[in-house]
């Protein structure tokens, strides 16, 4: 399944059947590609959502993406057709991203410069954390067989000396920092250890 959002940090967009779901479409290209890197054989998600628009009457511009938290029974018989023994349901249950910047001044070096003083020290601190919850289910037991949490975590600090500058006004709005996105690999990468250790 798609990796949702749960997190309350994301734009939400409403699914078929006026539930409203978040998906988060980075995190879901991450985790499907390692689990194809490590050896898993998985079914195209394209496959399974136009199985269920078939079962469902949705054709053309009334398709929709039915690959979510209601219509898992639906999920697990579709799945069964095509040979498909686990379903994997990911879901972001938390994600925090902050960066902070200091500035401390040495009195020995102060060097007026255009209104900045040489001496000047800044540290600036990113980081993030994201908190990840696995689900597998099994359609031949039609249950979960396995839950558990997973947190990737993300912290780097720079240090510059000289001229102060603050670093908040670069930060890209909209989308996920590269601190957010690391912590997320991080995450993923531990989830699919205990998916291997799981399945068949």
């Amino acid at each position: 399944m798609p990796v949702f959002d749960k997190s309350g940090s994301s734009q939400q967009y409403g699914s078929a059947g006026g539930a409203v779901t978040t998906t988060n479409e980075f995190a879901t290209e991450v985790l499907n590609d390692t689990m194809r890197e490590s050896g898993a054989t998985t079914v195209s998600w394209f496959k399974v959502n136009s199985a269920m628009n078939k079962k469902f009457g949705q054709t053309g511009l009334n398709r929709a993406d039915l690959t979510n938290d209601s219509f898992i029974p639906e999920l697990m018989e579709i799945g069964k057709g095509m040979g498909v023994k686990y379903i994997i349901r990911p879901v972001i249950l938390n994600m925090t991203d902050s960066s902070s910047t200091s500035t401390s001044v040495n009195p020995a070096v102060m060097i007026p410069v255009f209104g900045a003083f040489a001496g000047n020290r800044t540290k600036t601190v990113q980081s993030a954390t994201v908190t990840i919850k696995i689900d597998i289910i099994s359609t031949l037991e039609e249950d979960i067989i396995g839950a558990r949490r997973f947190e990737g975590a993300v912290r780097d600090a720079k240090t510059s000396s000289g001229f102060s500058y603050s670093y908040g006004g670069s930060v890209s709005t909209g989308g996920m920092s590269a601190s957010a996105k690391g912590a997320l690999y991080d995450a993923i990468y531990q989830s699919v250890d205990f998916i291997s250790s799981k399945v068949d």
